[in-house]
């Protein structure tokens, strides 16, 4: 509402400002056609603003995915605000809507395992979305400029579509960060400087690629090649190569490793936004299901880890609840979790992450086999 607010008092206020106020096509307005006239445009105005957001976000999102199929890059979700669509083994699918504060959208996109994904593709990519606002600024200001007869309330409206598209290319052009998210702009000035961030960022892109494929964690290469560099990377980019990493000794059986990782996880935790906590909390009740036999840190990461994901971690979510129940000796509840685990890695599709939560519960399953022989029911 705030935006929507500046924009249409600059639209009004600014001919005031850089004109003789008496001139001014707002004024005529009110004088030809009274208070009720002007009540009527400025309602049009702040619902031409409103859709032109709404299809400004839609087409950002939409060249993101166009840039980066033309990269070779695979598609696996798109958002349009709160509308959250994913791709499943048996086709795309729409998700429950899902608010992230600081995004008006996402397109998730990952580069072909096999394939090279330098800067270069990374900086088409990432330019997709602000290429397509501009396009339709442009397409806005040529029309506006056929319009010299319409109706002023139409001229309006494609004036703020076409201000809008500027105005958004804008914004995700502005390298910063908004709520623990990297800007367009941010991610393109890091690959144009060839950061260590830029390479963490795209090698965490081909190793999710490669996990869906099917590679396991313990085969993966590593993202981070020394702790030393956690101090110079944004909390968000942290998060991801540890997690990585994280998972990487785990699926090794390195526990000193997986223990120094975890430790360094958990010093991230507080700076991260609240969507990419869950991402962390998650990551640490692995950990924590993997190495901590008492139920109170596996209990405490999993209350943290309940916020929503772009992709769906049922199948691990009930794995972890199958966990702390065989901790608190619920032999049934556990029963019942590996059920559901695994009919929800089923639905979700393979992935090397995958391979390593059917692994442990097959672990956990022979657990239950031992418990419930070695302590039959009466």
């Amino acid at each position: 509402m705030r935006f929507a607010a500046w924009v249409v008092t600059g639209v009004i206020l600014g001919p005031l400002i850089a004109h003789d106020w008496p001139d001014t096509p707002f004024v005529a307005m009110v004088a030809e056609g009274g208070w009720l006239r002007f009540l009527f445009t400025l309602s049009i105005a702040l619902g031409a603003l409103w859709l032109s957001a709404a299809l400004q976000i839609v087409f950002h999102e939409l060249g993101h995915m166009a840039f980066g199929i033309a990269c070779g890059m695979r598609p696996l979700a798109i958002s349009f605000g709160p509308c959250l669509f994913v791709r499943h083994t048996s086709g795309w699918r729409q998700h429950p809507p899902m608010v992230v504060k600081g995004i008006g959208g996402f397109a998730m996109m990952l580069p072909r395992p096999d394939r090279t994904f330098g800067n270069g593709s990374m900086m088409l990519f990432v330019l997709g979305g602000a290429t397509m606002n501009l396009l339709l600024a442009t397409a806005g200001f040529v029309v506006l400029q056929q319009m010299t007869s319409a109706p002023v309330e139409m001229r309006i409206a494609v004036a703020l579509f076409a201000l809008s598209g500027l105005l958004f290319a804008a914004m995700s052009l502005t390298p910063r960060l908004s709520h623990g998210w990297m800007t367009d702009g941010r991610w393109l000035l890091e690959a144009l400087r060839g950061t260590e961030q830029s390479r963490i960022l795209r090698d965490s892109m081909r190793i999710s690629a490669l996990s869906l494929s099917g590679v396991r964690p313990s085969a993966w290469p590593s993202v981070l090649p020394h702790p030393s560099l956690l101090p110079g990377l944004f909390p968000v980019v942290a998060m991801e190569a540890l997690g990585l990493e994280l998972l990487r000794a785990l699926d090794r059986g390195d526990r000193a490793t997986a223990d120094v990782l975890a430790r360094a996880l958990h010093g991230q935790y507080p700076t991260l936004s609240t969507f990419h906590r869950t991402y962390a909390a998650l990551s640490l009740a692995v950990y924590a299901a993997d190495v901590d036999p008492c139920p109170e840190l596996l209990a405490a990461w999993i209350d943290k880890a309940k916020g929503d994901t772009i992709l769906p971690a049922n199948g691990l979510r009930s794995w972890l609840t199958a966990e702390l129940a065989m901790r608190h000796s619920d032999l049934d509840g556990a029963r019942a979790a590996v059920a559901q685990a695994r009919e929800a890695l089923r639905i979700d599709g393979d992935s090397g992450e995958t391979a390593l939560i059917i692994d442990r519960l097959d672990r956990l399953q022979d657990r239950l086999v031992e418990t419930s022989q070695s302590h039959p029911s009466p």
